[in-house]
């Protein structure tokens, strides 16, 4: 899997920046700044990989350029939304907004888990 650079989102508003990348047999969401430190999941451990794609009316947009063209002109977002069962067997999910090649992260996800499968039978 190669390096994706993500913003993690835990809030509408509160994002934690980082990095998105494979070791082994797990993923790992590498942060730097404040909040420093490193998430990892097991491959085996992820349930579901989606990407969504949203997009988003800006009010300073609005303001900027008219009503009409604010509401034109939209920002995209490219999120991969990862649920994984944690270690007391909860279900977690995580929500990560990437750039333009996020979408190659679910295909090289879904690939490793699907390895994953094959080796496990």
């Amino acid at each position: 899997m190669r390096e994706y650079w993500v913003e993690r989102l835990i809030t509408s508003k509160e994002k934690i920046s980082g990095k998105l990348l494979a070791i082994g047999n797990k993923i790992v969401f590498q942060t730097y700044g404040e909040h420093e430190g490193k998430m990892e999941i097991p491959i085996a451990k992820i349930k579901d990989v989606r990407f969504a794609t949203e997009k988003d009316i800006s009010a300073l947009r609005v303001w900027l350029v008219g009503p009409v063209f604010g509401t034109l002109w939209k920002k995209k977002h490219r999120i991969l939304l990862i649920d994984f069962e944690d270690e007391f067997g909860i279900i977690q999910h995580l929500t990560f907004e990437g750039r333009n090649d996020i979408e190659n992260a679910e295909k090289e996800l879904y690939d490793m888990r699907k390895a994953e499968k094959l080796k496990a039978e």
